[in-house]
C-alpha cells in the first residue's frame, strides 16, 4: 500500500515488489486501534511508551546500538511500531529506514517523525526486506519484534540481513529466550494461555541462545554477542568475518558462550535460599558500620543479595538500593532476578557494588570482579569466608580462596584494597571483609 509523502520530513519508500500481507499485520493494526480506543493508554504520549521502563530502552540503545552506529551510518529498524527506539536512533545516524508490517503503525511513524528529514518508512512483509538495496545498511536492529516471529520468518530475516548489510555491518536482534532462566519461567507461566490463544498478538515465540546463533550462522552471518538482557536476549551479528593476520585475530575475538551458559544453568540448580539470622545480620551491619561510614554513597547495588542485610543498613541512611539475585529470600529492596555474573545493568550503575558471601559461590570469581568493576562508579565491598575446610566443603561453594589469592584477583580487576576487617562468620570461623576502590 502506498502513502502520500509529506511535503517535507519523514517519507515512505515504495517497495520493489507488491507487499505480501503479513500474518502479523492484523495483530498490530488491531493494537493500534486498541491503543487509540482504550483510556488506559491516555497517560502515554506515544504507542510503545507503555512497554517497560525508559531505563531499559536507554540501556539497550547504549549497549547494543550505539557501539555500531556513526553519524554517517544508514540504519534499518525492523518493526519500529510507535517509534520508541526510532526516536533514540534518529539522532545518532545520517539516515534511518523503518520497515513495519502494519499500515497503521507506518501512519503513526509518519505523523510522529514528519519533521525528521533523515527518516523513511515502508510497509514490510514480515519475512523479508524487499525494497532495501543490497549492501546498503550499516546497522540494523529489531527490538520487541522477533519475540513474536516464527522460525521460518526469523531465518528469512537473517538471510535478508546478510544481503542488505554493508561489509562489516552489524545487526542487533532482541528475541525471547527460554535458555534464559527468566525466559523459561515466563514460558511456563504463559504456556496454557498461549495454547488456547495460538496465533494471537502477545504469544511469544521462544528460542534458545544456541538456536538463534545457529539460524544466523546458517544465513551467513557471524555472531558477535549473544547475551541475556532481562527476561530475553539480544543477538548481535555482523556480515563480515573476523580479520586474521598470521593466524591470529586482529579485532575482538568472537566466542561461543553456549557451553558456559549451559554450565551456569546447571549450577543454578545448586542455588539455595539462605535463611536470615540474627548473627549474619549483626555481622553485616558491623562490617558496614566499620568500612562504609563516612563514604559518599548515594546508590548501592548488591550482587547475589539474598535477604540483603547490608542494603538494609544503607537504605536506613538514605542510600538508594538495588539487589540482583537468583534466590527467593524475603527482600524489601528493588530487585532484579538475574545471574550475578551477567546482571545486564548499565556501566557505572552505582557508587558502591557489594558482593557479600557471593564470590565463594561463583565458578569464575575474577570475571565477577570484572563485572563489579564495570558496574561500580568508585567502591566495592567484598565479604568472603576464610579458607577453612568447613567452608570448602559447604554446598555451592566453588571459590573458597586464600587471602593472598583474593588480593591478587582484586588487583587484576583493577581494584585496590582501601580498608579491611576480619570479622566473625560463625562462633568459630572468620570472614574477610574488604573495602575496594577502583583504580583511576
Amino acid at each position: 500500500m502506498a502513502f502520500p509523502a509529506p511535503a517535507c520530513g519523514a517519507r515512505t519508500v515504495a517497495p520493489a515488489l507488491p507487499v505480501f500481507r503479513s500474518r502479523y499485520a492484523p495483530w498490530w493494526d488491531d493494537y493500534s486501534d486498541l491503543w487509540d480506543r482504550e483510556p488506559q493508554f491516555r497517560r502515554y504520549q506515544y504507542l510503545g511508551d507503555d512497554w517497560g521502563p525508559e531505563d531499559y530502552v536507554l540501556h539497550v540503545i547504549e549497549n547494543y546500538a550505539a557501539p555500531y552506529i556513526t553519524p554517517s551510518s544508514r540504519v534499518l529498524e525492523i518493526g519500529p511500531g510507535g517509534g520508541r527506539y526510532t526516536n533514540h536512533l534518529l539522532s545518532r545516524c545520517a539516515e534511518l529506514i523503518g520497515v513495519d508490517v502494519s499500515v497503521k503503525m507506518v501512519r503513526r511513524l509518519l505523523r510522529r517523525f514528519q519533521n525528521q528529514t533523515n527518516a523513511q518508512f515502508l510497509q514490510g512483509s514480515g519475512h523479508d526486506l524487499r525494497g532495501i538495496a543490497d549492501r546498503s545498511i550499516d546497522f540494523a536492529c529489531a527490538f520487541n519484534v522477533f519475540v513474536q516471529l516464527e522460525a521460518e520468518d526469523v531465518y528469512g530475516y537473517f538471510c535478508e540481513l546478510r544481503r542488505v548489510l554493508t561489509d562489516g555491518g552489524h545487526a542487533a536482534i532482541h528475541y525471547a529466550d527460554f535458555s534464559n532462566p527468566e525466559g523459561w519461567k515466563y514460558f511456563l507461566e504463559n504456556r496454557a494461555r498461549w495454547i488456547s490463544e495460538w496465533g494471537t498478538r502477545g504469544r511469544f515465540c521462544e528460542f534458545t541462545n544456541s538456536t538463534m546463533a545457529m539460524l544466523a550462522e546458517r544465513a551467513g552471518l557471524t555472531v558477535v554477542r549473544n547475551q541475556y538482557v532481562g527476561r530475553d536476549s539480544i543477538l548481535v551479528v555482523t556480515s563480515g568475518k573476523p580479520e586474521v593476520l598470521s593466524g591470529r585475530p586482529t579485532g575482538p575475538t568472537t566466542r561461543d558462550f553456549t557451553q558456559i551458559e549451559r554450565s551456569l544453568d546447571a549450577l543454578a540448580a545448586d542455588v539455595y535460599n539462605e535463611v536470615p539470622t540474627e548473627h549474619h545480620t549483626a555481622a553485616s551491619h558491623k562490617t558496614a558500620e566499620t568500612l562504609l561510614s563516612g563514604l559518599q554513597i548515594t546508590e548501592a547495588l548488591e550482587l547475589g543479595c539474598g535477604s540483603a542485610p547490608t542494603l538494609d543498613w544503607l537504605k536506613a541512611r538514605g542510600v538508594k538500593t538495588l539487589g540482583v539475585s537468583l534466590g527467593s529470600e524475603p527482600c524489601v529492596h528493588s530487585l532484579i532476578h538475574a545471574d550475578m555474573h551477567f546482571s545486564g545493568l548499565p556501566t557505572s550503575s552505582a557508587d558502591l557494588v557489594i558482593a557479600r558471601h557471593t564470590l565463594e559461590h561463583s565458578p569464575m570469581p575474577l570475571l565477577m570482579l570484572f563485572e563489579m568493576a564495570r558496574l561500580s562508579r568508585r567502591y566495592a565491598l567484598v565479604v568472603v569466608p576464610c579458607d577453612e575446610q568447613i567452608w570448602i566443603d559447604w554446598p555451592n561453594h566453588y571459590s573458597v580462596l586464600s587471602k593472598p589469592m583474593w588480593r591478587k584477583l582484586f588487583t587484576r580487576a583493577r581494584f585496590r584494597v582501601a580498608a579491611e576487617l576480619d570479622g566473625r562468620l560463625e562462633p568459630n570461623s572468620t570472614e574477610w571483609c574488604f573495602l575496594l576502590e577502583k583504580e583511576s
